[in-house]
């Protein structure tokens, strides 16, 4: 008799959740798992000598630490690199829209003089300083990201002795694109 009922049960049970499952090629919404990392370039200046690329992770909802390095040589004798530690905040959500972003700057610069011997290159001594850049961002549902950012860095050292302090603040700000994940 229980076969019977189990039986019975089953037969009324199993055409009821067929009758409320979806359609089939039709998916129930899930929440999008959160986009965390970043890697992106700048596409456009390495054909003027400049290369420039970053990672970023997202800490919370409008929080993104980053972490950047460009190296360009402005003419065969003359270049420079820097490495740049920010933090983005974003108005919206991470990765999406206007921010503000803070950041240390740590930047120098070098001279090739070919009439020296041995090419003697001449590196000024790096100084580092704060940076504050508003940008903007776009990320697609596949997670193509484009971000263009613009402000200004303040030197806090000097060159060396025989120059000037480093008084004036220097432009600062990338165009980039990359792969939100």
């Amino acid at each position: 008799m229980s076969s019977r009922l189990a039986f019975a049960a089953v037969a009324v049970l199993v055409p009821a959740a067929v009758a409320r499952a979806d359609p089939p090629g039709l998916v129930a919404p899930t929440a999008p798992s959160p986009r965390r990392f970043e890697i992106a370039i700048d596409p456009i200046s390495p054909r003027f000598g400049y290369w420039e690329g970053a990672i970023d992770c997202a800490i919370s909802r409008q929080v993104v630490l980053s972490l950047s390095a460009a190296y360009w040589t402005s003419d065969p004798l003359n270049g420079g690199a820097q490495i740049v530690a920010s933090v983005p905040i974003y108005l919206s959500r991470a990765y999406s829209g206007v921010f503000v972003e803070p950041g240390m700057v740590l930047r120098g610069y070098s001279h090739v003089y070919p009439g020296a011997p041995a090419n003697f290159v001449d590196p000024d001594p790096p100084w580092m300083g704060p940076e504050l850049l508003v940008g903007w961002q776009v990320t697609s549902a596949s997670g193509l990201a484009i971000a263009a950012a613009f402000g200004l860095v303040k030197p806090l050292s000097t060159r060396d002795s025989s120059q000037k302090p480093l008084d004036d603040p220097e432009i600062n700000g990338y165009f980039r694109v990359g792969y939100v994940f």
